[in-house]
């Protein structure tokens, strides 16, 4: 529950510790102790930035930024960096537009029910 409380404090930009602290009325320690936990955990985006953490939610598009996970910063990262500021730009001109959403929330207004099961093969077809 108190992860959950920090959690509403982030945005989907990167935030000081400071700033989301201030946000859920926690302490500092507080907050970092519990986003480093959800960092750890890949429920939080986490990186570090002139010397400072700073902490989001998780993208919902999971392409660009699995790669920069909390504590992954090895030669992969080195040799994608360019390439990925050289892709995004082409990308995200043709991603979304004024007349074109990347994505869309319908609110319903009612419950739509859900269950888990396990389905044998046949009937997956």
């Amino acid at each position: 529950m108190a992860e959950a409380n920090v959690a509403l404090g982030l945005g989907f930009l990167p935030l000081p510790v400071t700033e989301i602290a201030r946000r859920t009325g926690v302490t500092q320690e507080v907050a970092e102790k519990h986003l480093e936990s959800l960092a750890d955990k890949g429920v939080v985006f986490a990186r570090e930035k002139d010397g400072e953490w700073g902490y989001a939610h998780v993208n919902t598009f999971h392409l660009f930024e699995n790669p920069y996970r909390k504590g992954v910063h090895d030669e992969t990262i080195n040799k994608l960096t360019p390439l990925w500021k050289k892709y995004g730009k082409t990308l995200m001109q043709n991603f979304g537009s004024d007349t074109t959403t990347i994505s869309r929330i319908l609110p319903i207004q009612k419950k739509i029910e859900s269950s888990a099961e396990i389905l044998p093969h046949i009937r997956l077809r």
